[in-house]
Order: structure tokens, then sequence, then C-alpha cells
């Protein structure tokens, strides 16, 4: 029997909080146990429900019904319609972005200290079998912990943690709980559900006691995980965002990893930090050479003795200007100058462009989506996107490079030269004797 008093005791819930509930099992018994719990308090707990049209009727459905129990329990009640797109892949992933950001604008608009949700002892061993395939690291296979911050000032907290599902199910028919079931969650297309209808049980066949032990390791990596990140926030905060080669290679591996993962989300990355992550930007630290890469939408700089995880200045890619011969012309997007000048021909690394073949007007933009030259020496056209990965040029520098562009009324737009890489094959220099233009980027 769960016993509401018992379940929240410890949890500290003075103050006005909030409640996740979808309308399936978990929430339902965690909305009730909150009904008897705040009994005299309704007006302090606010009950939300995200409504992301995924399934149809059935969606509305849930809504209505999450709605009807709510009101029939005295809580104050807030829906967010948002609709999500229906795609392969990335779904729950998008659900999960918009629910923790919008519940951390409500709570910061209506004060709340406190976010309740209904994650429950089997909820936490799928977490972990997942993290442990995906290979997230120590802060993975800790899985969920009870009491989070979500901000400095807002709780998360998840009283069910411990209690197997089957329980929760007992006790839901033995309390005559209503609650409605999610169609979606008997499919095979996410991997959650496939942990859930094959790995876990599975697991649980070969060893009962699975979820115990479970609770058990993720309370200990818990423990040791706040000892890393302890460990790692001293060296961030000493090194004020350039961290010191000698002083990170001092720390014990899970603390390097957690310095790795702070660098990278603070720099925009998005998605959940790998052991295959880390291991790359080990192995990046270890090069002798400076070097820049980019994680999503995080550049990552190594520098001598030194490297830092940086948020990409805005960049404007739609960026064009047109070009009347030889002369100095601003590129202001890279704070560089265009130099373009009459001279004859030389050999070696520099850049020529034929002028014979220029007969109409050119501009001078950046790269755009397909973009397509004819590489010096080749037949056939290349997309630059493919020439970019043949050359080895970085991703972060791909957007950023200059492309002198030949407009024509018949023939549309021809890409002459990308400035610094390469020529067109049809704008090459082909009579050494005559002038020709260099392009340089200065």
């Amino acid at each position: 029997m769960i016993n509401y008093s018992s379940i929240f005791q410890g949890f500290n819930l003075d103050g006005p909080g909030g409640c996740l509930v979808s309308g399936g099992v978990d929430s339902m018994v965690l909305l009730e146990l909150l009904s008897r719990y705040f009994s005299a308090e309704k007006n302090s707990v606010t009950i939300i429900h995200f409504h992301f049209h995924l399934r149809g009727k059935e969606s509305d459905r849930d809504e209505k019904f999450v709605r009807t129990e709510t009101s029939r329990r005295g809580f104050p009640f807030l829906s967010f319609s948002s609709p999500i797109e229906k795609r392969k892949g990335g779904i729950q992933e998008k659900a999960r972005e918009i629910r923790r950001e919008t519940t951390i604008r409500l709570a910061r608009e209506k004060g709340w200290q406190w976010i309740m949700t209904a994650h429950q002892a089997n909820d936490q061993a799928e977490t972990v079998l997942m993290n442990l395939l995906r290979g997230a690291g120590l802060r993975g296979l800790k899985g969920m912990e009870p009491v989070t911050l979500l901000t400095p000032d807002l709780k998360l907290i998840r009283p069910l943690l411990e209690i197997p599902r089957f329980r929760i199910e007992e006790f839901a028919v033995q309390q005559k709980i209503s609650y409605v079931q999610d169609s979606s969650n008997a499919s095979d297309d996410y991997c959650r559900n496939r942990v859930r209808h094959y790995l876990l049980p599975f697991v649980l066949n070969q060893h009962p006691a699975f979820l115990d032990d479970i609770s058990v390791m993720t309370k200990v990596l818990a423990g040791e995980n706040r000892i890393y990140e302890s460990m790692g926030n001293d060296l961030l905060q000493k090194e004020s965002g350039m961290v010191t080669l000698d002083d990170y290679f001092l720390l014990p591996e899970p603390a390097r990893f957690f310095v790795i993962e702070k660098g990278l989300k603070k720099g925009g990355f998005k998605k959940q930090v790998l052991s295959s992550h880390f291991e790359e930007i080990e192995g990046l630290l270890k090069k002798k050479k400076d070097l820049r890469r980019l994680f999503g939408d995080c550049l990552f700089e190594k520098r001598r003795s030194h490297f830092s995880f940086l948020i990409p200045p805005p960049f404007d890619s739609t960026w064009q200007a047109p070009l009347d011969g030889p002369g100095l012309y601003s590129i202001s997007p890279l704070n560089k100058k265009l130099m373009i000048q009459e001279k004859r021909f030389e050999k070696g690394s520099r850049l020529f462009v034929n002028p014979q073949q220029l007969h109409d007007s050119l501009i001078v933009r950046f790269p755009r989506p397909g973009d397509r030259f004819i590489p010096f020496g080749m037949q056939g056209t290349k997309k630059l996107s493919d020439f970019f990965t043949d050359q080895k040029i970085p991703r972060f520098e791909r957007h950023s490079i200059p492309v002198i562009v030949q407009q024509s009324e018949s023939r549309g737009e021809e890409i002459v030269c990308l400035v610094g890489h390469q020529i067109d094959h049809k704008f090459r220099v082909t009579d050494y004797s005559a002038p020709a233009l260099e392009v340089s980027l200065i």
C-alpha cells in the first residue's frame, strides 16, 4: 500500500508548485496522492497537462480526462497545446524540450518553488539501460535523482522514483483510480519502448532484484557524481572560461567528463554528451597543434596550453556585395578585405582568375545550399558541400568562405572561385602571357 504521507516525506513542499499529469496510471496515482496530502491547500498546487496533438482524438480525450479529474479534486489546471510534427525520430526529445522550457517559464511567472513528475522505478531502470547503450558516462548511469534543480530557484521532485510500476498499478486498482492508456506506448518506434518491451523484461527475468539494485547503484553514483562535479566546477571557476591543459589532466577521468560536458552545454551543444564526444575531445586535446572543431552549435577551440568552448558569433549568411573589377572590397561579416589585382599569372598556391571569361556582373557572397561548381582539373560539377568534405575543411569554417559569382541573365549564377581555396575550371588561366586577376583575402 502506497502511503501519501511517507511518499512526500522529506521533499519540503512548502510554497506553491506544479505537477505534470499526462493521464496515465503513474501520473493519476500521483495526482490522487497529492489530493490527499494537500486536502486543505489545493490552490498551492497547479496541475499541468501538455497536448502535443500526436494521437488525434486520443490526445483530445487525454486532455479532457485530466481536466475533469483535476477539477473533481479541486486543483487549478493549465493545459498547453503545442502541436509537434509527426516525423521519424526526435518526437520524444522535442516533447521533453517543450515541457521543460514551458514549465520553467511558468514557474518563473507564477513563483513556483517546485515541479513534480511521476517517474517511477521502472522508468529509472529504462533510463539507465538506455544511457548505458548510448555510452552516456557516469552522469547517465546515475539516472534520475529524487530531487534535482531545474534552476537555482526551482526543484524537480520525483516522489515515486523508488516504487515499481506494478505497485503503482496495484494501488490504482485498489483505490479505483481512473486513468487512460497511451496507444503510442505499445509501439516499438521509440527506443524507450523497445527497452521497456524487450530488454528490461529479459533483465528482470534473469535478475528479479534488478530494480532494487538499480536504485542502490544510482544513489551511490549520484553521490560520486556530485564529488566529480565539484572538482570540475572548481577548475572551471578557476580558469574563467579558458581551461589549462595541465590542470585539466590532473583531474580524474569522471571529473574531466564533467568539464567537457559542461563546456559543450555552455557553448550551445543541445544533445546528450556521450562517451564518444568525450573521447573525441580528449584525443584533440592530446594533439600538439592548435585546432578548432564544431560540435553541434558549440565551437571547441584548443590553443597551445588552453582550450575553451564558445558560442559562435551570429553570422549573416545572406550578405553579398557587388564587385567592379580590380580593387579592395570589404567583407564586413568577416572583418576582412577581398583584394582583386591585375597581375601576371604565377605558379604556386595563390588563386588567379582568367578575366577573358568574365563577361557579366560579379558579386561576392557566402556558400548557399545547392551551390555547385567545376573544381580545377575536373570535368563534371560538384556540390560545394562535397568539395568541403573532400578537402577536410572544418564545418565551422565552411559557411564563411567567400564565393565570387558571375551573374548572367541567360546562364544564371556561375561560381568563379572559392576565395582562398579553389578556382572553377572554366575560369582558369589558359594564356600565361596575358594579364590575370589575382584574388586573395587579407
